[in-house]
């Protein structure tokens, strides 16, 4: 178990996660098909090779970086900047692991990025433009090939919108906003780029996507709420010690990963039931191809998904 001293640590960063719309969810991205891993790590991006676990580069970007999406059959990478002249997202070339264009957001207020490889699209979740009326909250379509922004989806008024996943196989993306004390889970269409519907639930806005069985997860107290992607309601529950945190999907296997009062716990997405605690912390990455998880945390902790111990870390 974590001692009193981390716990304590745990609670208060979380604390201010959730005052900061919370869009650090996605600041761990892997290529699975290249291998490689993506960290922002202060005003630039270490890319890790997943095959030799070292350091390839560092990128520089714009000034406060604060989330990432991979378009893995482009090679491409995504970073939304919060900082600086303005927002602006970041694309990088991920074969030559140079910056080929900076775009600005100009009076979207982006949140987050999720990357669609069923329709090669980028969606930003966000909020209204100035001026617009009663702070709507949008799903923008961000256009890979013009690095461009088109469509914006309107899904609601009132919550702000904080991050956003997808599920490819079924052409769907998700989002999350949160009130004062309850939160709602946004859902798309990727194919008609609408509104479907949406799961209302009590606290918590970090979540993640398993696409192999359509169910998302999503953060609460002493427990993540798993919700059946098909019918959008609660499906099932898996416990949890104290609120739980960032949240990270094996796919593939099957796994979640969540982080807790604990550590970071590894659940069987068959039983609903943690099977192992990892008693370290940080932004989560998975790679569901290796069966790896990495955990930043003093490095980059590259931790085997068989074994769920750590077998190296990578300094950034």
């Amino acid at each position: 178990m974590l001692n009193t001293h981390i716990k304590r640590y745990f609670f208060i960063v979380f604390a201010i996660f959730l005052s900061l719309s919370i869009d650090c969810v996605a600041q761990v991205a892997v290529n699975e098909s290249t291998n490689t891993i993506y960290v922002i790590n202060g005003s630039a991006i270490s890319v890790v090779n997943g095959a030799t676990n070292t350091l390839t580069t560092t990128i520089p970007v714009s000034a406060n970086p604060m989330s990432i999406a991979v378009d893995p059959g482009a090679n491409v990478v995504y970073v939304l900047n919060h900082g600086g002249a303005g927002q602006n997202i970041t694309v990088i070339n991920g074969a030559s692991n140079t910056v080929t264009t900076t775009v600005p957001t100009n009076q979207f207020v982006a949140t987050g990025l999720a990357f669609d490889s069923a329709n090669a699209t980028l969606y930003v979740a966000g909020s209204t433009f100035s001026g617009a009326q009663n702070s709507s909250q949008y799903l923008a379509v961000f256009n890979p090939a013009t690095n461009s922004f088109g469509a914006f989806i309107n899904v609601d008024i009132g919550f702000n919108i904080t991050s956003a996943a997808v599920n490819p196989n079924t052409n769907t993306i998700y989002a999350t906003g949160a009130g004062s004390d309850t939160g709602v889970l946004y859902v798309v269409n990727g194919i008609s780029n609408t509104f479907i519907g949406r799961f209302d639930f009590n606290t918590g806005v970090l979540f993640g996507v398993n696409a192999s069985t359509n169910n998302i997860y999503i953060q609460a107290e002493n427990a993540v709420v798993v919700v059946n992607g098909t019918s959008n309601t609660q499906s099932g529950a898996i416990s949890a010690t104290g609120f739980t945190g960032l949240i990270a999907v094996n796919s593939q296997n099957n796994i979640i990963y969540f982080e807790d009062q604990n550590g970071t716990e590894v659940a069987n997405g068959t039983t609903n039931s943690v099977i192992a605690t990892i008693p370290i912390i940080g932004q989560l990455g998975v790679n569901s191809s290796t069966n790896t998880l990495y955990i930043v945390n003093g490095g980059l902790k590259v931790i085997n998904g068989s074994t769920n111990t750590v077998t190296t870390t990578i300094p950034l």
